[in-house]
């Protein structure tokens, strides 16, 4: 299954700016028997998404550039492989993105099992 998390837009105006953003992701899985004892590893995928705000005809050089509503674009992606998850994770994953679009994003991973059920499976008839 997918599911998908994004965070709020911001505008880098200069070369090493950094930017806090402080977001919360979450993210609630069901996990069966049979993908517990399989025990493979949860892929997170990372995307470095882009807008070109540039304006090429120079007007409204001095207005504040619409983030919200431009087009974004994936440049950059990063796969985290998770392994652990049903236990119970806590990690720190520093995510950095290609040479091309040098990014770096601190990232914390946590995984917790809230609820865990025993359920009967039906009765198959021969």
């Amino acid at each position: 299954e997918l599911y998908t998390f994004s965070t709020r837009s911001f505008l880098i105006r200069y070369c090493e700016e950094e930017v806090e953003l402080g977001d919360v992701g979450q993210f609630r899985l069901e996990l069966g028997p049979s993908e517990l004892e399989r025990r493979q590893p949860l892929l997170l995928e990372v995307e470095l998404m882009f807008a070109d705000l540039t304006q090429p005809s120079g007007e409204n050089l001095g207005d504040q550039p619409d983030v919200e509503s431009a087009e974004f674009r994936c440049v950059s992606t990063q796969v985290l492989r998770l392994r652990g998850v049903e236990r119970g994770l806590h990690d720190f994953c520093p995510v950095v993105f290609d040479e091309c679009h040098f990014c770096l994003l601190n990232l914390a991973v946590h995984s917790a099992v809230l609820d865990l059920r025993f359920r009967l499976r039906p009765k198959q008839l021969a």
